[in-house]
C-alpha cells in the first residue's frame, strides 16, 4: 500500500463503510477457479461450473459459494457523483459557452489533429 492510504483493516470494516454510504451492491457467485460467473438466468441455478466441473458451493450444510463477487452498479455511483454541483462540473466532457449552452468538443485539444493523420498514428501488428 502506498504511504498515507486509508484502507479498512478487514472485510467487516469495509462492509460497515459501504452500509454507511448506502451503496447497494449485487452479489454474484464465481467459480472456484475463476472460470465463470453464475450471473445470468441460464447459469443462476447451476450447481457445477460448465468449464472445469468444480462444485459451486462449499461442502457444508448451508449453501455458501466458494467465491463471491460484489458488484457496485454504475448507475448508483454516477447519480451520487452528479448529485453535487462541484463534482458534476468535473465530470462534464463538454465545455460550456458563455450563453450557458452545451458546446460540442470539436474545438477542443483532442480534435486539433487532422483526420488524415489519424491513420498514421494507428499501430498495426501482423501476427502470422
Amino acid at each position: 500500500m502506498p504511504p498515507g492510504a486509508n484502507l479498512s483493516k478487514d472485510f467487516y470494516q469495509s462492509k460497515k463503510l459501504l452500509e454507511g454510504l448506502a451503496m447497494p451492491y449485487v452479489k454474484i457467485d464465481v467459480c472456484k477457479n475463476n472460470c465463470m460467473l453464475y450471473y445470468n438466468k441460464d447459469s443462476e441455478h447451476k450447481e457445477k461450473c460448465d468449464i472445469c466441473g468444480t462444485s459451486r458451493y462449499e461442502e457444508d450444510q448451508n449453501k455458501a459459494a466458494h467465491k463471491v463477487l460484489r458488484y457496485l452498479p454504475l448507475k448508483d455511483r454516477l447519480q451520487r457523483l452528479y448529485a453535487h454541483e462541484e463534482t458534476a462540473k468535473h465530470m462534464q466532457s463538454h465545455s460550456r459557452s458563455n450563453s450557458d449552452k452545451m458546446v460540442h468538443p470539436i474545438g477542443g485539444e483532442a480534435c486539433s489533429i487532422k483526420p488524415s493523420t489519424w491513420y498514421s498514428l494507428e499501430t498495426r501488428v501482423y501476427i502470422p
